[in-house]
């Protein structure tokens, strides 16, 4: 080479040496890079099977332990973090009454699994049965029911200040040409009438300035009326909810909610359209005054069960410990369901040794269904589904972070000379 140029031959001893020098360095500082490497992978490690731990924990269920590959070359890292070190650290940080809260709260997101004991059972079926007892002597059948007498006897007239403001094109009693319309059967055959499903079909009725009829078998007529339509959806759906006040008032009172689609049904049931056998209910006084009567039998079962949630806590302070209130507790919602449970069972075990429908208690199966829909919502969601996805997001944040680690960690590459 040309010493001109300031280079040196390749066999010059001195840049042998040199080379040698820097070549040591650079493996010093892999080594250094591999040890940091390494005790980032065994926190990370550590991190993961306390992760699984604390999922074994939480559902019952045994999951492997994640199996490493023993490397008699790996050098021991400068500091260990155990995984039941850390877990220990956790509850450490968390008292008693938190990790109680935590566990409550829990429970209540993920699924209702609550454990009754004999007298959680014991006062749920009491509370059923005093439901039932109230439905045999106070509801009966509305012919029967000397409640059901009482209140209609403080209703008003038919001519009532309200019924002036809101007249319907639905409220016909004559000239429509349907069977069976009449003073007494109007509102029962004309779903406008019906105080949950009158909302859409009635105010659709006073919009077009016409009425929706059936006759007893069911089957639906559209007739006009000479009334005009209302163009304005918020007048027209306020004309229906006033006209529905005025006469809810009124000895006939309205349907029961929902009653339109069982007025509207053809299909047969026990040889006849089941249409004539609500049209025939309502007209025999099973109308919203017998409604309010049949209210007093879930409200019974309702008030036994927090009687007994109210004593119980009075009087246990460990049960008050571990519950919350009666709306969020999971095992006050399995009480009540229980409860009105019993009570739907009794009502239809009377229904099925008498053959009256009228016997039938609207209010307590819609407080059953309703309990029945909250309780399925709530078990609804499976705990291991929703911690295996926690536990899945969080091993793909920690695989995320590798760059990190590998950017923080291992040195950059030796600049070349120039």
């Amino acid at each position: 080479m040309d010493e001109g140029l300031g280079t040196r031959s390749v066999s010059d001893p001195d840049h042998i040496e040199i080379v040698l020098i820097g070549l040591d360095e650079l493996l010093s500082e892999a080594e250094s890079a591999a040890d940091q490497l390494t005790h980032a992978v065994d926190e990370t490690t550590d991190r993961l099977t306390a992760l699984e731990r604390q999922l074994e924990s939480l559902t019952g269920q045994t999951t492997p332990p994640a199996s490493r590959s023993p490397d008699p070359t790996r050098k021991p890292p400068a500091r260990t973090v155990t995984s039941s070190r850390q877990a220990e650290s956790l509850d450490d940080l968390l008292g008693e009454r938190e990790a109680k809260a935590i566990e409550r709260r829990f429970r209540r997101e993920t699924t209702l699994r609550a454990r009754l004991d004999r007298y959680d059972i014991i006062a749920a079926i009491t509370a059923g049965l005093v439901a039932t007892l109230v439905d045999r002597l106070l509801v009966r059948i509305p012919e029967q029911s000397n409640m059901t007498a009482w209140l209609r006897d403080h209703a008003t007239t038919d001519d009532n200040w309200m019924s002036d403001l809101a007249k319907v094109p639905y409220d016909r009693v004559a000239g429509t040409g349907i069977t069976g319309m009449g003073p007494n059967t109007h509102r029962a055959q004309t779903p406008g009438h019906d105080p949950l499903l009158g909302l859409i079909i009635g105010t659709s009725d006073i919009m077009h300035g016409r009425m929706t009829v059936t006759d007893p078998n069911g089957r639906l007529y559209r007739v006009a009326s000479p009334m005009d339509g209302i163009e304005s959806v918020v007048e027209a759906l306020s004309t229906q909810i006033l006209h529905l006040l005025s006469d809810v008032c009124t000895t006939s009172g309205l349907p029961i909610p929902g009653w339109a689609a069982l007025t509207t049904n053809q299909m047969n049931v026990g040889g006849r359209p089941l249409a004539t056998t609500a049209r025939e209910m309502f007209i025999r006084g099973y109308d919203s005054w017998h409604m309010m009567t049949m209210s007093t039998t879930p409200a019974s079962a309702e008030f036994g069960c927090r009687l007994y949630w109210g004593i119980r806590c009075a009087t246990d302070p460990a049960f008050e410990q571990q519950t919350e209130s009666v709306e969020d507790d999971p095992r006050y919602r399995s009480i009540s369901l229980l409860a009105h449970g019993v009570a739907a069972a009794c009502d239809a075990a009377q229904f099925a040794a008498t053959g009256n429908p009228l016997a039938l208690n609207w209010s307590q199966w819609m407080m059953f269904a309703t309990d029945l829909a909250g309780w399925l919502k709530t078990t609804a969601p499976l705990p291991t589904a929703e911690l295996a996805q926690q536990f899945k997001s969080n091993r793909a944040h920690l695989d995320s972070g590798w760059e990190r680690v590998w950017a923080g960690t291992l040195p950059p590459p030796p600049s070349s000379a120039n």
